[in-house]
Formats: C-alpha cells, structure tokens, sequence
C-alpha cells in the first residue's frame, strides 16, 4: 500500500528561518521511499532571519536565483547551486537564501561559528567572517556580532556575565556589524557588547 504524506507540520516549524538543524528535519519530513510519496510542495523559509522562502520538493530548495539541493554527508552538508557543488569544509551547514545571496553556517556549537556569504552570480564567497548569536537580514543587510578581543583599558558594561560564571560560562565580547549586501562591504554598527560562552 502506498501511503501519501502531505509535509504541512514542517511550515510550523520552518517558517521562521530556524537554521541548519532545520535542513535535516525538514528533508526527514519530506523523504520519499518506495511507500511513500510527497504529494505537496510546500513554501518554507530556512536559515537567517530574513531570508527568502523556496518552494521545497523533498529535495531540492528552489529560489528566484537558485535551486539548492543539500546533501547531509554526517559531518555537514554538501550544497549544489543550479547543479554546481560548492566547495565545502567539514561542519558547512546550508543557512538560506537572499537575493542572488547563499549563506553557509560552519561550526558545531553555540560558540565560535563562521559565517561565508556566497555569491550565485559571482560564483564565489565573497563574504566570510566569524559571529556569535544570532544572525538577521534587515534593510539590505546582514546583522552579526563579530568577536573581538576585549581591551582591559576599556570595559564593556555586561550585567549578565556574573550570572553566567556562576553556571559556569565564560564571558565573550563583540562588536555588532553589518554587511551591505549592495555595495559588498562590511562595518560596525555599535558599541561592543558581551555573550555567553561555553
């Protein structure tokens, strides 16, 4: 007997661009096998806050620009833009789309994550840079906070970091910055600030 799944609970939990654990769970949920077969496609958004949603078959993230088809290899993804794989390193996590934009998320934990910004029209990363928290596209750009190296000299009022030694966290520093995705540059956007570190 064949059975006939419609992927709607995904959109409960996908439309809110929730990240690279959302990949697999969406891709699990819209698996096709021998008894089984997808009869929808349906509108979701994964990654950034901010990204564009795509149509979604099952395997393949289809955009204005691009068709994406992820590929989890048990130790990241393998992405393909239009049939093309992008070259990857061990822990590369598909984030979105914006624009003729594709996003790439390194990393394992919370802590000490890379973001690369690939171009589909230049076919190139043109963007890569390490962030903490979240990320989110607003006004034509891309919103992180990037670490730095925090200066004795000038402390950064940070309310929350005995709270978080005692549960046994260590305090990290960043400055909020943003990349223009129109004219392809990056800069700080705020006074540094403070982040919990595991």
């Amino acid at each position: 007997m064949t059975i006939f799944r419609v992927v709607l609970f995904a959109l409960t939990t996908l439309t809110s661009c929730e990240g690279p654990s959302g990949n697999k769970k969406l891709q699990d949920a819209a698996s096709t096998s021998a008894d089984i077969q997808t009869i929808a496609v349906i509108d979701t958004a994964v990654g950034i806050e901010g990204c564009e949603k795509a149509k979604f078959d099952g395997t393949t993230f289809t955009y204005v620009a691009a068709k994406v088809k992820v590929i989890d290899n048990n130790t990241g993804e393998i992405i393909e833009i239009n049939g093309t794989k992008v070259p990857n390193q061990e822990a590369d996590f598909f984030s979105g789309v914006y624009k003729s934009f594709l996003f790439i998320d390194n990393g394992t934990g919370p802590n000490g994550r890379n973001l690369k910004v690939w171009s589909i029209d230049e076919n190139k990363v043109i963007f890569d840079t390490p962030y903490e928290g979240d990320l989110s596209i607003k006004d034509d750009k891309l919103n992180f906070i990037k670490p730095i190296d925090m200066d004795k000299n000038k402390p950064v009022n940070c309310p929350d970091a005995e709270n978080w030694k005692k549960d046994g966290l260590e305090v990290g520093y960043g400055i909020p910055s943003a990349y223009d995705f129109e004219n392809k540059t990056a800069s700080t956007t705020g006074e540094a600030t403070c982040f919990a570190v595991q």
